[in-house]
């Protein structure tokens, strides 16, 4: 039994990210998005790009996964925390100064997210980058 062309996308794309191939993931990451727009495949695609040094694609990658798992209702979980804390990171980067700052880009929205990023993915190094930077730039301790 073979996967569906999607799922096998993915995984190919997940494999190349772990090799280092992140070209091959990137390209495995769109065909897959083309198939199936998911948050699964958003993140795959944006974790390619970061590692390749395409920032504004990464982040526009993981803001369009987030924007997906909210539509879905799965913004409660690890991985929507991980990938919030990570578009965050990405956002403060000097090359994403002219993006758009997605709509919780606000004092108690970020405030919220960075609770829940290091609560939800308290193994993830972005979670507490996003609640440090966010406590210390709004005087909160």
């Amino acid at each position: 039994m073979s996967l569906p062309q999607y799922d096998r996308l993915l995984l190919l794309s997940c494999a190349a990210l772990h090799e280092g191939a992140y070209a091959k993931a990137a390209q495995d990451a769109r065909l897959a998005i083309s198939l199936d727009p998911s948050f699964d495949a958003h993140v795959s695609l944006g974790s390619a790009l970061s590692a390749l040094g395409d920032y504004v694609g990464a982040v526009r990658a993981l803001l369009q996964a987030m924007e997906l798992a909210v539509q879905r209702g799965a913004h409660e979980d690890y991985n929507f925390s991980a990938v919030a804390a990570d578009a965050f990171v990405l956002l403060t980067k000097v090359e994403c100064a002219r993006e758009p700052r997605p709509s919780w880009w606000n004092e108690p929205t970020l405030r919220a997210y960075s609770a829940a990023a290091v609560g939800k993915a308290p193994d993830h190094i972005y979670a507490w980058v996003m609640r440090a930077f966010v406590l210390m730039r709004h005087g909160i301790t």
